[in-house]
C-alpha cells in the first residue's frame, strides 16, 4: 500500500516541491545552528523557535473549542492538525500539546499531509505527560510531504504499522514508544524517499518484517534506541539511503539479523542521484546487538560503510555472524504499472538497475566498496553458535548487459575486517571464505584468510562480559588488554555522481558517552563494568556515565584526591555552582580574573571560589541571593539551578518562553522559576524527579549536577 501511494502521488509532490522552492528556506545539515552537544553526540538540535501552542485533551476537550489554552482544548488530534495551514511554509511554529490520555484511531488524522514547517517555525507534536506512556495514540501516523515535524514524549501502540512517512523532510522522533504488538506490523517505522530523519531515545518493536525500514533516506541518525521484536532485520537502510549514523542502540530479538546497510530495492523507488549503491556513508557504531537468528551486522550493496565498536551477543544461529554480500535491484511490478517508467529514466541517468519484470533470478547484483568492520566483539557463549561459518562474503557475480552495474560485481573491494574479537563455536568453525573462487582470496591485499586470522582474535580469546543475560554488556576483567585493536582510517570519497559523505571515521565516545582515549578495547563500551574512575562510584550507579564524562571533560576533580572520590550524594553549594557553570561555559582550562572582594558582602577577596563567583556575576548569570550577598555556602535548589544552567547556556539576556503550569504538578503557573524549569524540560535536560514532579525546592546533589552539566553543555 505504501509504495503504491508513493507512485500515485510522486508527480504531484514533485510539482508542489518545485512551486515551494521559491518560498521555502533551505536549511541543510551544514548551515543549521548547532550546539556543542550536537557536535559531540549528534543529537538533533531543534533550535529555540517561537511557537503557538495548540492544546488537545482526549478526556475534557471539545473540537468546537479553539485549542488555544488547556481550558479550551480540542478533543482530537485531527482538529489540531487541521488547524495548521497547508499552502506555504509556516512563519510561526506550532506546538500541539497532547494532554495525558488515550487517543483512539478515530481521533487521529487518516493522512498527515502537506504541512510545511521550517527550522525557525517547526511543528511539534508533544505528549504533555511526565512520561511517554502518559499519552497513547492507538492508530497509524501516515505522513506525506511534511516538513519539520517533531514528535516527542508519547507512545503509539497499535497492532499494525505505527509510523510511515513519504517525501518528508526533517522529521524527529524523540522519546517515543512505538509498539506494533506481536509482530503485527509490516514495518513499525517505514520512511520512504525522505531526508533528515532523526530517531532518538525511543523503543521500537513489533513488526513481522522490519522494526525500522528506510528506503531512499538521506541524512539523519538512529541514536540511543531499543529496536527489537521483528521477523526480518531489526533495521535497515537501503534503496540509496545515505549519510546516516546508527549509534548507541540496543538491537535484539530479530530474525534475519540486527542491522544492515543496503538490501534489495525496486529501482523506481530510489531517488536521484543516489541510484547506484544501496547505501552510502552509513556509520554503525557503539551498538549492542543480541539474540538475532541471522547476522548481527550486514552490508548488502554499500559504499563507504563503517561498522565499528559494536558488541554482538548470541547472533547468527541460523547462518553466520557478519555478512558482506550483494544488494539486489529489480524494477518492481508489471509493465504499465504507475511509476515503472522511472526505471528507464534512472538508467538513462546512469543508475544501476533494470526495466524487466523480476522473475526471481534476473535482478541486478549491487556490489560493495570501502567497507570497514573494525574493533567489534562477537560473543556466542557455550551452547550457542552460528550454523555454518563466521562470515558470509560472496564471490563475484555477472550482471546483465544494459544495467550500468559493474560487471562482474564484487563484494570485497577494499573490504577491511580488523581488530574484531569473535568467539563463535569451536576451532573448526570456518571463516566462510575457504572455498571462495575470487572473494577474499590470497591475492586480495585487504581481505584474505591469513590477514583475517592475523588481524582479528577469532576463537582465540573468549570475551567475558559483566552480565549479558541481564543486559550488562560491559567488559569484565582484563582480557581485552590482550586484544590488538586498530585505528580506523578515514574514507576517501572517490565517486562524483552523488554529494560527498563524511569521510571522518572518528568515534570519540563509547555507548555511554565516555571519551575513548589511550588504549581502546573492542566493543561498545570503553569503560569496564568492573572498574571506575572514582572509588565511591560503581559502574551500576545511576549517574556513573555522566560523572565520568564530567571528570574526563576536566570540569571536576572530585571531592577527595586520595582515594579519588566524587561524593555523589552531597549537595552542591552556590560557590561550587559558580565553578561548574563557568567551566561548562568556557572549558576546563578557563581561569577567571582575580576577585576584588567588592562585589558581594559575603565573598571577600581570597574566599573559596571568590574569583569564580565574581566572574559569574560579571557575565550576568547571577545577581546574588539578595541584600548584596551571594550566600556561597548555601545549597542550591533545583529551581535555582534551572536559572543558572539556562543563563550559562544561552547568555545573560536569555528569557525562556512563558510557563504553562502543566509540565510538572509541583511547578504551578506563577511559582518561582516556573518558566526556567519548563524550558529545562523542553530542552530534554530533565524529566523531573519522578511521579510527574520536579521537586523545585530540593537541593541539587553532585550526581544530579553531573547529568545537568553534561546535557546542557554537551560535554564529551
Amino acid at each position: 500500500m505504501k509504495n503504491k501511494l508513493f507512485v500515485q502521488r510522486f508527480i504531484a509532490a514533485i510539482t508542489l516541491s518545485l512551486v515551494m522552492c521559491t518560498n521555502a528556506p533551505v536549511v541543510s545539515a551544514s548551515n543549521q545552528p548547532q550546539t556543542q552537544a550536537e557536535r559531540i553526540s549528534h543529537v538533533y538540535n531543534t533550535g529555540n523557535p517561537t511557537l503557538t501552542d495548540i492544546w488537545v485533551d482526549a478526556v475534557n476537550g471539545n473540537d468546537s473549542n479553539n485549542g488555544a489554552t488547556p481550558a479550551t482544548a480540542f478533543r482530537t488530534l485531527t482538529a489540531a492538525w487541521n488547524s495548521i495551514p497547508t499552502t506555504n511554509p509556516l512563519s510561526q511554529g506550532r506546538r500541539i500539546n497532547l494532554q495525558p490520555g488515550t487517543y483512539t484511531e478515530s481521533m487521529i488524522p487518516n493522512y498527515w499531509e502537506d504541512r510545511y514547517g521550517t527550522f525557525d517555525a517547526p511543528i511539534f507534536i508533544r505528549g504533555n505527560g511526565s512520561s511517554r506512556g502518559d499519552v497513547v495514540l492507538q492508530g497509524t501516523v501516515n505522513m506525506y510531504n511534511v516538513h519539520y515535524a517533531y514528535f516527542e514524549n508519547l507512545s503509539i501502540v497499535f497492532n499494525g504499522d505505527n509510523f510511515h512517512c513519504e517525501l518528508c523532510d526533517h522529521i524527529l522522533l524523540r522519546n517515543m514508544v512505538m509498539n506494533a504488538g506481536a509482530q503485527q506490523a509490516q514495518e513499525t517505522i517505514k520512511i520512504n524517499q525522505s531526508q533528515y530523519i532523526y530517531i532518538e531515545n525511543s523503543d521500537i518493536s513489533g513488526a513481522y518484517d522490519n522494526a525500522i525500514d528506510f528506503v531512499a533516506v538521506q541524512y539523519g541518525h538512529i541514536l540511543n534506541n531499543r529496536i527489537h521484536n521483528a521477523g526480518d532485520w531489526c533495521a535497515y537502510a537501503k534503496g540509496g539511503s545515505a549519510y546516516l549514523r546508527v549509534e548507541a542502540n540496543i538491537i535484539y530479538d530479530c530474525g534475519t539479523g540486527g542491522f544492515t546497510a543496503g538490501q534489495g530495492t525496486g529501482f523506481q523507488f530510489m531517488s536521484p542521484p543516489w541510484i547506484q549503491y544501496e547505501a552510502y556513508d552509513i556509520k554503525v557504531v557503539n551498538n549492542v546487538i543480541h539474540d538475532t537468528e541471522g547476522a548481527g551486522l550486514g552490508v548488502n550493496g554499500g559504499y563507504d560503510i563503517l561498522m565499528a565498536y559494536n558488541t554482538m551477543y548470541r547472533v547468527g544461529s541460523r547462518d553466520h555472524v557478519i555478512e558482506v554480500v550483494f544488494g539486489m535491484r529489480s524494477c518492481d511490478g508489471q509493465p504499465g504499472d504507475p511509476g515503472r517508467e522511472r526505471c528507464q529514466q534512472y538508467l538513462n541517468q546512469g543508475g544501476w538497475g533494470t526495466t524487466v519484470v523480476d522473475n526471481g533470478s534476473n535482478a541486478v547484483n549491487i556490489p560493495n566498496r570501502n567497507v570497514f568492520i573494525y574493533n567489534n566483539i562477537v560473543y556466542n557463549p557455550a551452547g550457542y553458535q552460528s550454523l555454518w561459518q563466521h562470515f558470509a562474503i560472496y564471490d563475484s557475480r555477472a550482471n546483465p548487459a544494459g544495467t550500468n552495474a559493474p560487471n562482474p560485481a564484487r563484494t570485497d573491494t577494499n573490504l577491511n575486517i580488523r581488530g574484531n574479537v569473535i568467539w563463535n563455536g569451536g576451532a573448526g568453525m570456518p571463516l566462510g571464505i575457504e572455498g571462495n573462487s575470487d572473494a577474499c582470496i590470497a591475492s586480495n591485499p585487504t581481505c584474505n584468510e591469513t590477514q583475517l586470522r592475523a588481524d582479528n582474535a577469532i576463537n582465540t580469546v573468549e570475551p567475558l562480559l559483566v552480565n549479558p543475560s541481564a543486559g550488562d554488556f560491559h567488559i569484565n576483567g582484563a582480557w581485552a588488554s590482550s586484544i590488538n585493536t586498530y585505528a580506523i582510517p578515514d574514507f576517501v570519497w572517490d565517486i562524483g555522481s552523488v554529494p560527498a559523505g563524511n569521510n571522518s571515521n572518528a568515534i570519540p565516545v563509547d555507548f555511554n558517552g565516555i571519551a575513548r582515549v589511550s588504549t581502546n578495547p573492542p566493543g561498545a563500551f570503553y569503560g569496564s563494568g568492573a572498574s571506575t574512575i572514582f572509588s565511591d562510584i560503581s559502574a551500576d550507579y545511576w549517574a556513573w556515565p555522566w560523572i565520568e564524562r564530567l571528570y574526563n571533560a576536566g570540569i571536576t576533580g572530585g571531592c577527595n584526591s586520595s582515594p579519588l572520590m566524587y561524593c555523589p550524594e552531597a549537595s552542591v553549594t552556590r560557590a561550587q555552582m559558580a565553578i561548574f557553570i563557568l567551566r561548562g561555559m568556557h572549558g576546563s582550562a578557563y581561569v577567571p580574573p582575580t576577585a576584588t572582594g567588592a562585589v558581594f558582602g559575603d565573598v571577600p577577596a581570597g574566599a573559596f571560589a571568590a574569583d569564580w563567583i565574581e566572574q559569574l556575576a560579571a557575565e550576568g548569570v547571577t545577581a546574588g541571593c539578595g541584600g548584596g550577598n551571594y550566600c556561597p555556602d548555601a545549597s542550591i535548589t533545583r529551581a535555582q539551578m534551572a536559572i543558572f544552567l539556562l543563563r550559562g547556556e544561552h547568555g545573560s539576556t536569555y528569557t525562556p518562553p512563558p510557563a504553562t503550569g502543566t509540565v510538572f504538578s509541583d511547578v504551578p503557573l506563577g511559582s518561582f522559576a516556573d518558566a526556567w524549569i519548563e524550558q529545562l524540560a523542553d530542552e530534554g535536560v530533565t524529566s523531573g524527579c519522578g511521579g510527574g514532579n520536579y521537586c523545585p525546592n530540593a537541593n541539587v546533589t553532585r550526581a544530579e549536577m553531573a547529568v545537568f552539566l553534561v546535557r546542557v553543555f554537551g560535554l564529551p
